[in-house]
């Protein structure tokens, strides 16, 4: 699933979320737990993390 233009896409796979850059689509890919990318978007959402 892209974001909106930001260059980054997401994948889920095996419990885990896959962040990678859409520019680079062999390199390497963050691996997070669900929780933990839901927490960052709430807090991309309420203003505590960016801009």
């Amino acid at each position: 699933m892209p974001f909106g233009g930001t260059g980054h896409d997401t994948s889920t796979c095996q419990h885990q979320i896959a962040i990678r850059d859409s520019k680079d689509p062999q390199g390497a890919a963050l691996l997070i737990a669900p929780s933990s990318f839901a927490a960052i978007v709430e807090g991309v959402r309420s203003g505590q993390l960016g801009s």
